[in-house]
């Protein structure tokens, strides 16, 4: 019984503990620590974070006062500099409609659950090394995406922006029209919620990775040719309007068992045209 008090008795402090780091302990999506809020003369609030093992600025409230333009600040204060853009910065039906990112990002995080209607062209620097998944899901006006040609690991074609090592989509945006021919895998996540009417993956593409397509309630049609080895799971979840023809007579191997997860009507052995 004694043994049992003690061991209830640690695992509650635990706990106390747990909790209490919880409150105070201000992520980001990266280790962070925590630092008063600064806010900047346009009205821009960073907080000093630490990202691996350098003492930075993140941007966590971007003020758009009704501006058309937001350019993000490259700030140095106290020998630290602005490197990333935390994912609610940008508030839900904020006014700007262009947003450029400057060199000094490294991160750029959107929220994934935030609208942003009014958003119509995003400009990323050559500094940016990681961009969550999803990021313009719910903005439907964006008409533009362009990456720096000096950025080392993405590039944009056709409003896309792609990985430059792996040839993989890593976001589309509503005005996409098709997909582009240096592209070889479809990211997870890249057309969700953005993919209407009939989409045909065009033969240079050989993956399509989970959850790409989903919640795309508005797809009418998907052309697969057999070119696309892989398929992983829920690739088209949500999209349960959509008829999705296979060139090849049956689920290859690279297929997960769950790719067409929520789709009514697949049919094999034709392009469907």
């Amino acid at each position: 019984m004694g043994l049992k008090k003690i061991t209830f008795t640690r695992a509650s402090v635990l706990t106390v503990l747990l909790l209490i780091f919880c409150v105070f302990f201000f992520s980001c999506a990266h280790n962070a620590g925590v630092a008063d809020d600064i806010t900047l003369e346009d009205g821009t609030v960073i907080s000093a974070l630490t990202l691996n093992g350098e003492e930075i600025y993140a941007v966590t409230f971007i003020n758009d006062n009704g501006k058309d333009t937001y350019v993000v600040p490259d700030v140095v204060l106290d020998g630290k500099r602005i490197r990333v853009i935390c994912e609610k910065a940008l508030q839900e039906y904020s006014s700007i409609r262009t947003l450029i990112i400057q060199d000094n990002i490294t991160d750029f995080e959107m929220d994934l659950y935030f609208n942003y209607p009014a958003l119509e062209s995003v400009y990323i620097g050559a500094g940016v090394n990681r961009i969550t998944e999803m990021p313009f899901a719910h903005c439907p006006n964006l008409r533009q995406v362009t990456v720096d040609i000096r950025n080392e690991k993405y590039y944009s074609e056709d409003n896309f922006i792609i990985e430059k090592e792996t040839g993989r989509i890593i976001a589309a945006c509503a005005a996409w029209s098709k997909l582009p021919e240096s592209a070889s895998i479809i990211g997870g996540n890249s057309f969700c919620l953005l993919a209407q009417g009939e989409i045909a993956i065009p033969e240079h593409i050989s993956r399509i990775e989970k959850n790409a397509f989903q919640g795309c309630e508005g797809l009418d049609a998907v052309y697969i040719p057999k070119s696309v080895t892989v398929i992983e799971e829920n690739a088209f979840a949500g999209c349960g309007n959509a008829v999705i023809y296979c060139e090849v007579a049956q689920k290859p191997s690279g297929w997960d068992e769950n790719w067409d997860n929520g789709v009514k009507n697949v049919v094999w052995g034709t392009n469907g045209r």
